[in-house]
C-alpha cells in the first residue's frame, strides 16, 4: 500500500469522511505527484460517490496539498487488482490484528492466569469493550 495514497486518502477524510471511505475501496494503480490512477472493480458500490465532479476536486486538492502540485486523476473500472490492496482491506486487517492482541493479552494478564490456577478453570471466552 502506498503511503502516499493514505496520506491523501486521510486529507480527504478530514474535509468530507464518506468520500474518504469510498477512496478507500480504490486500489492505487499509481500515485505520484504526477498522477493518481485507481482502479474499482466493475460493479463497485463506491466508485460512482467517489468519481463525482465534486469529489474529484476534493481528491485534486488532497493531492495538492500533499505534493505540492495537482496531478491528473484517472479512474479504471474493472481491473484486474481492484478489491485487494485496498486501504478498506489493509485497514480492516490491521482491525484483526489488533482485536486479536487485545485478546491474547487479556487471556495472558496475571489475574486470568491466577484465577485459571486457583479455581482450576480455562477460558471460555473473552470480550472486550
Amino acid at each position: 500500500m502506498s503511503p502516499d495514497w493514505r496520506a491523501v486518502v486521510d486529507r480527504v477524510r478530514t474535509h468530507r469522511p464518506e468520500v474518504g471511505a469510498f477512496l478507500s475501496h480504490a486500489v492505487p494503480i499509481r500515485c505520484d505527484h504526477e498522477q493518481i490512477t485507481l482502479g474499482w472493480e466493475r460493479d463497485s458500490l463506491f466508485a460512482d460517490p467517489a468519481s463525482g465532479k465534486e469529489e474529484r476536486q476534493l481528491l485534486l486538492q488532497a493531492a495538492y496539498e500533499h505534493f505540492g502540485v495537482r496531478p491528473s486523476i484517472h479512474f479504471k473500472r474493472d481491473h484486474e487488482r481492484a478489491g485487494t490492496d485496498t486501504i478498506a482491506v489493509v485497514e480492516s486487517r490491521e482491525r484483526d490484528a489488533a482485536l486479536k492482541a487485545a485478546l491474547d493479552e487479556a487471556r495472558q494478564h496475571p489475574v486470568v492466569i491466577d484465577a485459571m490456577r486457583i479455581l482450576g478453570a480455562r477460558v471460555k471466552d473473552v470480550s472486550l469493550p
